[in-house]
């Protein structure tokens, strides 16, 4: 599971809407609209706030935050893992 995904699921299993963490997070809610969706990347001084947030494990959020990166580099890097 994505990130925003697991940011997502989470938000929603608290009911609740997308203002109030996008208020913690000093963001918008376009933003974090945006993270969930997968078009935006979260910052790592995110992750703390979320997890304190949504009530969560701070350490699987930022396992779930480094996979996306790793996904990221190797999409930009056009990396095709089955070749190897």
């Amino acid at each position: 599971m994505r990130f925003g995904e697991k940011i997502r699921q989470l938000r929603e299993s608290k009911v609740l809407v997308l203002r109030k963490p996008a208020m913690l997070l000093d963001i918008d809610t376009a933003t974090l609209y945006k993270i969930e969706k997968g078009y935006r990347q979260a910052r790592l001084k995110h992750i703390q706030i979320l997890a304190n947030s949504l009530e969560t494990d701070e350490i699987g959020l930022k396992t779930h935050w480094i996979a996306d990166k790793i996904v990221q580099i190797l999409e930009e890097e056009d990396v095709n893992l089955l070749n190897y």
